[in-house]
């Protein structure tokens, strides 16, 4: 079923069309049907048909060029993030903020989003450290200070994240080697199982 024939259908039960084309007399359908081939011979509702289908294929169209426009700006931002430089401790960027605006390497409200965005893809902000998006509102990132705040807190997380891997690997090397001494001693321990007689006929 089109979707023409369906509204015309709806149409037609709406309007109680029903009932009134029984009213009609034998003259007056005669005449009604007669209007209705000048209509359809006419073309012009072959003529509405092309133009709802061009505009459809135009929306269509139209559709996927913004698809194609958000897609490639995506693939634009992953790639800026991806290159990013990232700082590796608060210190750093202690130090990086205090540059004045103007001079090399100040940073800007987009090098911080920037930042961010990297400790969002690869950082390790677990244990309820959220980022906000760059784009939510008035509840977002704020200014510049409260985007450097964020940085900060992201930062010192992946620092202690760090850390704690380290940690992990140098304890589980301690726990190889106290293994390796272990196996050792008790290699040491069976060569001396000789009786006194074996031992002082050497």
């Amino acid at each position: 079923m089109s979707l023409n024939y369906f509204n015309a259908l709806q149409m037609y039960k709406k309007n109680g069309a029903s009932s009134y084309l029984k009213s009609l007399t034998s003259e007056e359908r005669r005449e009604l049907r007669k209007l209705i081939r000048e209509q359809d011979s006419s073309g012009n509702n072959r003529a509405i048909k092309h133009t709802m289908a061009q505009h459809m294929k135009d929306v269509a169209s139209q559709n996927a060029d913004k698809d194609r426009t958000r897609a490639a700006r995506i693939a634009r931002a992953e790639e800026a993030v991806d290159g990013c430089d990232p700082y590796q401790t608060s210190q750093a960027l202690e130090e990086a903020y205090k540059i004045r605006r103007g001079a090399n390497g100040y940073l800007t409200v987009a090098a911080l989003d920037l930042q961010l965005d990297w400790h969002i893809k690869n950082g390790k902000n677990g244990s309820g450290l959220e980022i906000p998006k760059a784009k939510s509102g008035a509840k977002g990132r704020g200014d510049r200070e409260s985007r450097y705040r964020h940085l900060q807190a992201a930062i010192s997380k992946y620092e202690a994240a760090g850390n704690l891997a380290v940690e992990a690997e140098h304890a589980g090397a301690e726990t190889g080697v106290e293994s390796s001494q272990e196996e050792i001693i008790d290699v040491d321990v069976e060569g001396q199982d000789d009786s006194e007689d074996e031992f002082y006929s050497r």
